[in-house]
């Protein structure tokens, strides 16, 4: 027993001596802080668990047998604890230590060449299913895009109706052309999550909401779509560029990834946000936390979203789930919708357009 007590205070010595070499003042990331606390009790609690796993009875005592086993442990555990604090000295992470440095990767693939895993209601059927509001909405962004594309006021152009009336009388002449003068192009980035968490009822409204927005403003705006998952590193899924019309065999693919089920907003924002001009504006939709492997989580996406959003207008549609973390990402730009609806999110999608297209050709 006296054995056993020596070796126990011993560990706990390390463990002090450890704790010491550790200037808290090095970091302010409460994350890594902890993982630290939680090493250091861990190892302080070294002793019992060990020698509990080796199953070390009276005779095992006597004879001493399994001091050396032991003795290799403990040290092992020594070096692990020293290498991590060396490299928090240095400001890295236990992120990058376990995974050799290396950063997140992001792979750029496009739907027709995954393999996914579909919802039921198709491109066609969801458009049989609300013609009627489709239509409503088509209307109102086709007077948009009357309003934008024809100046009934100028010198020069294509012949309008009112040629007629200049060649018969003393119309003024001016009137007599049109032409188009867009002056600005408005662009969209429509991100949507398609982790495990999204399956079922939240894709499906997904997926409305969509069609609902292609349908509504593909005269008047260019639209790209990108799928996000990943595990370590992401996997962004092109399901329309800003150029394509929308393509009902694509549409039908969409659905969660056949292998990979997390997400990381943040990694697949940023990196799309590095492909963009200046003045597009980027919708995401999602139903929860940033959520990857190996510690990625909340504060890694905080991050990268807040390098994006000073540089572009960031939106979030928010599928049953709402806190405090919303705010951290995105500030007050975050709209809760519910899956119950399912044209809740695509009605508040199109609004919210509304507004942009308002706001952006005024």
């Amino acid at each position: 027993d006296k054995e056993q007590d020596g070796m126990n205070n011993d560990l706990i010595e390390i463990a002090e001596s450890i704790e010491q070499k550790f200037n808290p003042e090095l970091t302010g990331e409460e994350l890594i802080n902890k993982s630290v606390q939680n090493e250091l009790d861990c190892l302080e609690g070294l002793s019992s668990n060990i020698l509990n796993e080796l199953d070390i009875n009276n005779e095992d005592l006597e004879k001493g047998g399994y001091l050396e086993e032991f003795i290799k442990l403990v040290s092992d555990a020594q070096n692990a604890m020293e290498d991590r604090l060396f490299i928090l000295e240095k400001g890295s992470s236990f992120e990058k230590l376990i995974k050799g440095n290396r950063e997140r990767q992001v792979k750029d693939v496009r739907i027709e060449n995954e393999n996914m895993k579909p919802i039921e209601n198709s491109y066609n059927q969801i458009i049989g299913t609300y013609k009627n509001l489709i239509a409503r909405i088509k209307f109102i962004f086709r007077d948009f895009k009357n309003q934008i594309d024809i100046d009934n006021f100028q010198k020069r152009g294509r012949l309008n109706n009112k040629f007629i009336k200049a060649v018969t009388s003393e119309f003024k002449y001016k009137k007599c052309f049109s032409r188009k003068i867009r002056q600005k192009e408005l662009k969209i980035l429509l991100l949507v999550d398609i982790s495990g968490s999204m399956k079922g009822i939240k894709l499906e409204a997904a997926k409305i909401a969509m069609i609902m927005l292609c349908e509504a403003i593909y005269e008047i705006a260019q639209l790209r779509i990108v799928l996000f998952t990943g595990d370590y590193d992401a996997i962004n899924i092109l399901l329309k560029d800003f150029n394509d019309k929308p393509d009902p065999k694509k549409f039908d693919k969409f659905g969660c990834h056949a292998n990979i089920c997390s997400n990381l907003d943040g990694v697949s924002m940023k990196h799309e946000a590095e492909k963009l001009e200046k003045d597009v504006l980027i919708i995401i939709i999602s139903d929860g936390q940033p959520a990857g492997s190996r510690n990625y989580g909340l504060f890694d996406a905080i991050k990268e979203i807040h390098d994006v959003k000073k540089i572009f207008n960031v939106f979030a549609f928010s599928i049953d789930a709402k806190g405090e973390y919303l705010d951290q990402l995105y500030d007050k730009n975050w709209i809760l919708t519910t899956s119950t609806d399912k044209t809740d999110l695509g009605n508040k999608l199109i609004k919210f357009c509304t507004l942009i297209v308002k706001e952006f050709f005024r």
